[in-house]
């Protein structure tokens, strides 16, 4: 008995080669033999898109996280820029508004017109006739000042601070009042011109001296 050719040898799948050589002729035996190959490989090539399908693979990075994670420290540096720009504004603000005050209780003390405690017309002598400064009065150099004529000085005080009050007369004999004290003493003062209530006062510095420079209206 022949042996039964469906259980003998390993089982053959629906796409396997296939010997067609002895009942067709050699080249369409060969073309078939081709396509049946080829249906084999697409069975495989769907397996794999199947396969894809169900387990996706990662796809190419994130850019956008490498972003996110420097977001926190651009909004820390806008923030402390903020902080700076915002602590400079008020410093300067402080500062003009000092300035001013003292410009203020410059043209009260000018107002006042006090008798001087020295007088003089030697701005040198003033040192020694007037002890208790702490500095050594200056003979101003500023365009403001020439022209000026001193006849006497008093003490007085800026800020707090121990100054000196010189009594001069101007080209147009009006009564001008100078004031110098240490700058150190108070802020630091810039170059400035103010306006109070008529009173011309100036502020400026020369070596380590702040002097302020008080003039009334003309004709008053």
């Amino acid at each position: 008995m022949a042996d039964d050719p469906r259980t003998d040898g390993p089982e053959r799948g629906p796409h396997a080669d296939v010997d067609l050589s002895g009942s067709l002729p050699p080249e369409l035996a060969q073309r078939l033999g081709a396509h049946y190959r080829s249906q084999h490989a697409s069975d495989d090539l769907k397996r794999r898109v199947a396969s894809a399908v169900e387990h996706p693979s990662a796809g190419p990075p994130d850019r956008p996280r490498r972003k996110r994670a420097f977001a926190p420290w651009l909004a820390v540096a806008a923030a402390v820029g903020i902080g700076l720009t915002t602590w400079l504004t008020v410093s300067h603000l402080s500062g003009q508004a000092k300035q001013r005050e003292i410009a203020i209780e410059i043209a009260l003390n000018h107002r006042k017109a006090f008798a001087p405690d020295v007088e003089t017309a030697d701005l040198r002598s003033l040192a020694a006739q007037m002890p208790k400064l702490d500095f050594t009065p200056v003979q101003a150099v500023h365009p403001s000042a020439a022209g000026l004529t001193l006849v006497g000085a008093r003490y007085c005080s800026i800020d707090g601070a121990v100054a000196a009050q010189l009594r001069f007369i101007d080209a147009e004999n009006r009564t001008c009042t100078m004031y110098q004290v240490r700058a150190d003493r108070l802020p630091k003062v810039e170059r400035q011109r103010f306006n109070i209530d008529g009173t011309q006062v100036e502020l400026w510095r020369e070596g380590d001296v702040l002097l302020g420079l008080a003039r009334s209206p003309a004709g008053s």
